[in-house]
């Protein structure tokens, strides 16, 4: 059913569950840039096989309710899944801890969720097998607060947080060892008051740390995790971030 409601721009509800009972597998651009739709009922689709959302609530603006239920456990796409739903304030998802094993790519799931006040449980998923992380909640500035549980080993976390507004980021488990982009990472959260990162986040491998901590004060930051041995680009990486002499002699060159 992928693309099946593409640009339906007249619809303002939409209610499936006349269908038949569904079991589907590619669900990526289904509702894709409905921009009028409000509200969705599809309590008759089976997701427990789905491997691919990209895209599927794609710039869907006015969407405030979703009836389904969103089951992770077949996903490997979930690629821009809520990107732009601005008006979305909660998540249909079921809180299985063990069902995003195998998800491997959520760049800018949740990009411009500006309305969102959680993650509905995310925080707590498995999320292992997650390569990249670009722009996963960038620009959702409802959140307040982050924590990310997950053990993830991915390559990129550009833009990860990036225009999030956020007051705290809690990513303890995060292992950033052979992540080479930090692209506007922890960007533009000028009230940040609390970033906290685990024994294995590190820039060792990284190339590209450009923009990383632009406009976000870094006083509760240990800056010994930065190491630049490997870094290329550095271009804005402490833009505005009221850095004091000390701090820069901390940073491992």
């Amino acid at each position: 059913m992928s693309a099946m409601f593409e640009y339906n721009t007249k619809l303002v509800s939409l209610d499936i569950n006349h269908f038949a009972p569904l079991e589907l597998k590619n669900m990526s651009y289904m509702f894709y840039k409905d921009t009028l739709l409000e509200q969705i009922d599809a309590l008759n689709i089976d997701t427990s096989h789905v491997t691919n959302y990209a895209s599927m609530f794609y710039g869907d603006t006015a969407l405030k309710n979703i009836n389904l239920n969103i089951d992770f456990t077949s996903a490997t796409d979930a690629t821009y899944m809520f990107y732009d739903c601005s008006s979305l304030e909660n998540l249909p998802f079921n809180g299985n801890e063990d069902s995003s094993s195998v998800l491997s790519n959520v760049s800018y799931m949740f990009g411009n969720c500006a309305s969102l006040t959680s993650l509905g449980g995310m925080e707590n998923w498995n999320l292992s097998a997650v390569t990249t992380f670009q722009g996963f909640i960038s620009g959702c500035k409802g959140l307040q607060n982050i924590i990310l549980n997950t053990n993830a080993q991915p390559t990129s976390i550009s833009y990860m947080f990036n225009d999030a507004d956020l007051k705290t980021i809690e990513i303890p488990n995060l292992n950033t060892s052979k992540t080479t982009t930090f692209i506007y990472s922890f960007a533009n959260n000028p009230n940040l008051e609390s970033l906290i990162v685990g024994d294995n986040f590190s820039t060792e491998s990284a190339t590209n740390l450009s923009y990383m901590f632009c406009n976000t004060p870094l006083a509760n930051f240990d800056l010994n995790r930065i190491n630049t041995s490997k870094v290329t680009n550095m271009e804005g990486m402490f833009y505005n971030c009221k850095l004091t002499e000390e701090d820069i002699e901390i940073i491992k060159s």
